[in-house]
């Protein structure tokens, strides 16, 4: 039952996938759009198989975690109908009659510093439900399908602004491994990669027109990457509020715009304790690493990193950054994997290596004014990001999922610096392969 209700399903997808406009891209056949989305799928199902087998303990590992809680909160509409839409809608959630039923949830009561994200995830495995009647794999399918929207989305963005460089976006955005694996199964990831690529893609087009209609998606897809991991907009925020100004001034003094709208947020940032006192950024990366060290150490965690155990204020924030970059840009190394999951990330991390190296040896002596928006924001969004996950994050296994999301604009960077006829001219038969 489980395998042909996927594969329906899966069928059911690659139908509209090749019907709805907003999936054809010029340039790309939509033959290729499909084989990512088939590959999503059976990534994602190959990630359910290493959790099963390779990592036995279902509780521990979140594709499962989710999914069972969902079950739980499924089973109530038939059991107590007003329980079950108070759970979905969060009406009410702290009053005792619902205790006894979030109590047997896994991820339920997980507090986080800022907000609880696991029950986002176990809401939209309940919502996927009604079409799964309970078999895990269709909730792959589901997600992939998700996933591929956002993905779609970005690479829309960046295929707008970079116009002779579509093979090597396709491969940033669409087959990069972490993106393939992580960004396929019933995790966090995926609702990411939908909310923050659809969030991009309307935000470039209120860059032309503000409409009702923009400012609303804008709002709904900002709502869901709060509710999914908030970081990742903190770290977007400033990146997008400076690509507007830009693009409103003609891009005059790009780089200076950049660099003074972050370091003002960072200025507020750090002093934001100062009017709220719950929300000290010092402290909450503080206590972020600390009980993650705390977990990994309660699990005997097999990937444990030495990283620099901070303190709560700002100067050890800030002296911890480069050791932070330096860990998640470059770890794991491929020969220290010891699992298949850290092996595939090593060698993903070679490559990325290869392309930097491609990237700063065939470098353009000017980027047009277009270019730098994009630019800036996705370096300054890669810097973030690495350096908040470099900072709490001692476990190499967790560490490669979470880089995940900036990978795509880690590539995007030497995508935009290198110089493609000056490659194509030293290296002639790359003709044939990075041709558009």
């Amino acid at each position: 039952m489980e395998l042909l209700l996927s594969l329906t399903y899966a069928a059911l997808f690659v139908f509209l996938i090749s019907k709805i406009p907003f999936f054809k891209i010029e340039g790309v056949k939509m033959k290729w759009i499909l084989i990512v989305f088939l590959l999503k799928i059976f990534f994602g199902v190959a990630m359910g198989f290493i959790y099963t087998y390779y990592y036995p303990s279902r509780t521990d590992a979140d594709i499962f975690k989710y999914f069972d809680d969902s079950g739980i909160m499924y089973n109530m509409l038939f059991t107590n109908p007003s329980y079950f839409f108070r759970m979905l809608f969060g009406i009410n959630t702290n009053a005792a009659e619902l205790k006894t039923y979030f109590t047997k949830m896994l991820c339920w009561y997980n507090i986080d510093s800022l907000y609880n994200d696991n029950r986002t995830m176990i809401r939209l495995n309940t919502i996927f439900r009604f079409f799964s009647f309970g078999h895990y794999y269709v909730h792959v399918v589901f997600m992939s399908f998700i996933s591929l929207t956002g993905l779609v989305a970005m690479f829309k963005v960046f295929t707008k602004i970079i116009t002779n460089k579509t093979k090597e976006l396709f491969f940033a955005v669409f087959l990069l491994p972490s993106v393939l694996f992580w960004g396929s199964g019933v995790m966090k990831d995926g609702l990411l990669l939908f909310a923050f690529g659809m969030l991009l893609y309307f935000f470039t087009k209120a860059l032309d027109k503000i409409t009702l209609k923009t400012i609303l998606w804008i709002a709904l897809m900002a709502f869901l990457v709060i509710i999914n991991k908030i970081y990742i907009l903190l770290a977007a925020l400033p990146g997008l509020t400076a690509w507007y100004w830009c693009y409103k001034t003609s891009y005059k003094f790009t780089f200076s715009k950049f660099l003074f709208v972050h370091f003002i947020y960072f200025i507020a940032l750090f002093n934001f304790h100062y009017l709220f006192p719950r929300y000290d950024f010092a402290t909450i990366i503080y206590w972020k690493q600390r009980n993650f060290l705390e977990l990994a150490d309660y699990v005997k965690a097999g990937s444990i990193i030495q990283i620099t155990h901070l303190e709560p204020n700002n100067i050890s924030i800030l002296l911890s950054v480069p050791e932070a970059l330096y860990h998640v840009l470059f770890r794991p190394f491929f020969f220290e994997s010891r699992s298949p999951v850290i092996l595939m990330a090593g060698l993903e991390n070679l490559l990325i290596l290869v392309m930097m190296i491609i990237g700063l040896l065939f470098i353009k002596r000017k980027l047009k004014n277009e270019l730098k928006p994009l630019f800036n924001f996705s370096l300054y969004f890669v810097v973030i990001l690495f350096a908040i996950m470099g900072l709490v994050t001692p476990v190499l296994g967790a560490l490669v999922r979470y880089k995940m999301p900036a990978l795509p604009f880690l590539i995007l960077l030497f995508i935009i610096l290198y110089d493609k006829d000056k490659l194509l001219k030293k290296f002639p038969f790359l003709h044939r392969i990075l041709s558009s």
